[in-house]
């Protein structure tokens, strides 16, 4: 399990960092990679990486049909 953890860790730190690195060469002008760098990576990332809960409306709609049952 301890190595899963690593594994994921290290994966996801990577994919972040080249991430930032990539807008940090969009920048053009900067030396390094920078706070809002990874920020807007980490953004970019958990944007099409996680999935968001339904909508409360979607899920009251979802329990009401399930509870009539």
């Amino acid at each position: 399990m301890v190595n899963q953890i690593l594994e994921f860790m290290h994966y996801y730190t990577t994919e972040i960092l080249s991430e930032a690195k990539i807008f940090k060469d969009y920048h053009g002008t900067k030396s390094g990679i920078d706070v809002k760098d990874i920020q807007l990576a980490i953004a970019s990332k958990s944007f099409n990486s996680f999935t968001r809960p339904l909508p409360i409306s979607t899920m009251k709609t979802i329990s009401y049909e399930k509870n009539l049952n």
